[in-house]
């Protein structure tokens, strides 16, 4: 979970700008439960938790670094044939 103690609840237009990420891949990922639910504060109000976007971008990273590092051990495999 991420290190800041408060949560401030985002708007979507700043989720598209910390994630860099389309309002339409948004809720296309929602859709596919892949990102965090936001909370619904009425019937036409949502928001999303700041520290959920956060460690949904830190999972990102750290797969895509383990991905990167399975790609480079399969490379050297190739090579070394």
């Amino acid at each position: 979970m991420s290190k800041n103690k408060t949560d401030r609840l985002l708007k979507l237009k700043d989720v598209i700008e910390i994630a860099g990420i389309g309002k339409s891949t948004i809720y296309s990922l929602l859709q596919k439960n892949k990102f965090p639910k936001p909370v619904r504060l009425s019937p036409r109000a949502i928001r999303f938790s700041e520290n959920a976007i956060q460690d949904w971008i830190e999972e990102k990273k750290q797969n895509s670094l383990m991905e990167d590092d399975l790609e480079s051990k399969k490379q050297q495999e190739v090579a070394s044939r």
